[in-house]
């Protein structure tokens, strides 16, 4: 076949054009912390290998954007559940098929309720949300083989408590006036569950601080806020996950972005951003002696304090304190916490890590607790510092929080690289940290790959990215706050270590009223 002089310049002029982008697509497959906003969208590699419970679907490889909810709390709820209607029937199946079998449709009726009517004593707005959802989702809901054991609302109900009802429970103490068996080791949380699948962030502030251990110089680059998530659980339900903007028609709220753990989830497990520029995420705390108890369902708070506060003072006082409807319809002076938790708060003049368990609350700003950062950022990974507490009275108890202290391995994975790399802590950066499957000696520094018997160390739990057949983990996110308020999120589904490509992407500047 004879090639024309028109063909060969042709022929050439896609291989100029090709080999720039086939060039480009190795080199994202090379350094896919390098990929953040590009012609294609990454996914994660091995989502759908995870193995599912029999008649389950497979996970999706990227988180699902479900849009820009509007309205009233209820109206949105409504728009989330319909757009989202496989994933919160998979997820809350799972949570029905778990629980049923551990605790009893009647057990979980009566815990249901507990839980709905400390959150509507807490706000009444965030019932409203859960409803919706639930309703939405209605018609996916009906095809369940577990349709009517409990309405549409408990589902929701249920798969906002998921990580208490699959790993933590209430005391026997705490179900006053049961009419149903309790658990054998109810209040107990699983130690694995402590130590393998923990969660860990942080929060860089773009700001120098004044601190009683001096000046605080900023760790960023670029002279910007940067909060970090890397949400350690595992699935299911947590590989049906999805996340979404909403701009609620109370004018007394902001507009925010947030992602759900798991389909049906409020939001907030991992983290949630304001249109103040205000970042909250939010995983499992440090250890104490309180025992979980029928609090406020934690995802809802979070997405509360996402809406309805500017900053991180205002954050920390809903988080820790309540709003003051709340402490008046209830006489209380704290909000009763369903068990221990962490949050991490950044704005673009400060950041802090709030610390609460059922009982008592601390706020740690950097330089004000028993950790060793050395410049101006918090770093979190299931572990509390702060030197003294508030009870449930709201009276200062100099005592530490923590009471049962676990070895805080990943938190010195994250405060090592960022000591390593201070002054230079940009998004590349920081995409490298969420998915490190190293980790380093706490008081050296020094890289550690391998356990001395050679064992790979991120398959024991000790690296914040483990490549652990069968464990896929949540999500990871990561927030530039900017000094406008305006920020830019990035997330992906999965590991991050396991994720090929350009994270998934928002310009929160393209959102508000």
């Amino acid at each position: 076949m004879k090639i024309s002089g028109k063909q060969i310049v042709g022929l050439f002029v896609i291989s100029i054009v090709l080999i720039p982008i086939t060039s480009a697509l190795a080199a994202e497959r090379a350094t896919p912390y390098k990929g953040r906003i590009g012609a294609f969208v990454g996914y994660s590699t091995t989502m759908q290998n995870y193995e599912v419970p029999e008649g389950f679907p497979k996970y999706e490889t990227r988180t699902r954007f479900i849009g820009n909810l509007r309205g009233t709390w209820h109206e949105m709820g409504l728009q989330y559940g319909r757009r989202a209607a496989d994933l919160i029937r998979w997820s809350t199946d799972y949570m029905l098929m778990v629980s049923l079998k551990k605790y009893g449709r009647e057990h979980i009726k009566e815990d249901l309720a507990r839980y709905a009517k400390s959150l509507d004593a807490f706000s009444p707005k965030m019932t409203e949300f859960l409803k919706g959802i639930g309703e939405g989702a209605s018609k996916e809901l009906d095809k369940s083989p577990y349709k009517g054991q409990v309405s549409n609302f408990e589902r929701i109900m249920l798969v906002n408590n998921f990580d208490l009802f699959l790993w933590m429970h209430p005391s026997p103490e705490a179900h006053t006036g049961k009419t149903t068996p309790i658990p054998e080791k109810s209040s107990m949380l699983l130690e694995e569950f402590r130590i393998e699948r923990a969660c860990t962030g942080a929060a860089l502030s773009g700001k120098s601080r004044v601190s009683t251990k001096g000046i605080l110089p900023s760790p960023t680059r670029n002279g910007e806020t940067i909060i970090t998530q890397n949400h350690d659980g595992s699935p299911p339900p947590l590989g049906w996950t999805v996340a979404y903007v909403a701009t609620p028609s109370d004018t007394e709220a902001n507009v925010f972005w947030s992602i759900a753990a798991a389909a049906g989830v409020a939001g907030g497990n991992n983290t949630s951003v304001n249109d103040k520029g205000l970042a909250i995420a939010m995983h499992s705390g440090g250890r104490s002696d309180d025992t979980m108890v029928f609090g406020i369902p934690v995802q809802p708070l979070v997405v509360y304090a996402a809406a309805y506060a500017d900053n991180v003072e205002e954050a920390a006082e809903l988080l820790t304190l309540g709003p003051p409807d709340y402490r008046a319809r209830t006489g209380r002076k704290t909000i009763e916490h369903t068990a221990e938790w962490l949050f991490t708060v950044a704005d673009p003049d400060q950041v802090a890590q709030v610390e609460v368990t059922s009982h008592r609350h601390a706020v740690r700003y950097p330089g004000g607790g028993v950790t060793k950062e050395s410049g101006n950022y918090v770093v979190s990974a299931n572990w509390f510092g702060s030197q003294h507490y508030f009870d449930e009275n709201n009276v200062l108890v100099n005592k530490l929080i923590e009471t049962r202290p676990l070895p805080p391995t990943k938190y010195y994975a994250y405060d090592w690289h960022i000591r390593h790399h201070f002054g230079e802590m940009d998004i590349d950066k920081n995409m490298e940290m969420l998915g490190m499957t190293w980790h380093y000696d706490k008081d050296t520094g020094r890289r550690i790959d391998f356990a001395k018997d050679g064992t790979a160390m991120h398959l024991k739990g000790m690296t914040p990215c483990k490549f652990e057949a069968g464990f896929g983990g949540g999500h990871a996110t990561l927030t530039i706050v900017r000094k406008n308020g305006k920020s830019e999120i990035w997330w992906v589904q999965g590991k991050p270590c396991e994720w090929l490509g350009p994270w998934q992407h928002i310009d929160f500047a393209g959102y508000g009223r």
